[in-house]
């Protein structure tokens, strides 16, 4: 929006160059108070994100008193990327690491003492780690020991100059097993029940089986 007495004239630019209206670069104005000389000047570019990345675009507002000059750069919005997607178990250690990579000269907007922001199942906001690296962010959220009541939906954003983007993370904790007495020769495949190896039988997978039986001898 520009406001100026008397009128004032806009003039585009795109990395310092001046820019022709044309079929890919249209201006429109609109007028929201005369007595005041209130003016909407909206700049549409219709042309292919690759072309518009990583240019400066700035709007000069000029009259017979001064001129005023605004610039923007367009960057790629940034990614975000959660990980890892498995399903962890009670009482060990688990964390969930969001990594936030930004266009070159693209930076980090909002909270600076939470740049990167981490909800939990509730909605509420979550404490993390950061580790900060050139145009990377790495945040880690932290659970030791994960708890059943941990599982659910978690949401890592960020927001830059180029926008907000966000990922997400589902998971659930399982129960762990276990089998007392051990098994000897196959794996706890549920609570006291053992899934024996090849060749074994019994509660602990400790009695060798013979499938085509035995003869005047014992397996």
């Amino acid at each position: 929006i520009s406001t100026g007495s008397p009128a004032t004239t806009v003039t585009w630019m795109r990395n310092g160059q001046q820019l022709s209206l044309n079929d890919t670069y249209k201006l429109i104005q609109t007028v929201t108070d005369r007595r005041l000389s209130t003016y909407n000047n909206i700049f549409v570019i219709k042309a292919a994100s690759s072309d518009i990345i990583g240019h400066t675009y700035s709007c000069t507002v000029i009259n017979a008193f001064g001129t005023v000059s605004k610039a923007l750069t367009a960057f790629t919005p940034p990614t975000v990327t959660i990980s890892p997607h498995e399903t962890p178990t009670a009482g060990e250690s688990f964390s969930l690491t969001c990594t936030v990579n930004l266009a070159e000269g693209d930076y980090i907007v909002g909270d600076s003492g939470s740049p990167v922001q981490w909800k939990g199942p509730d909605g509420a906001s979550i404490k993390s780690t950061l580790q900060v690296m050139t145009n990377t962010y790495i945040s880690t959220l932290e659970f030791n020991p994960v708890r059943t009541s941990h599982g659910g939906e978690y949401i890592c954003q960020a927001t830059s100059t180029a926008g907000t983007i966000m990922d997400y993370a589902k998971f659930t904790v399982q129960i762990p097993i276990e089998c007392n007495p051990e098994c000897e020769n196959g794996d706890c495949a549920a609570t006291n029940y053992c899934e024996c190896n090849e060749g074994w039988r019994g509660p602990t997978c400790s009695h060798a089986k013979c499938d085509l039986g035995c003869y005047r001898g014992f397996c």
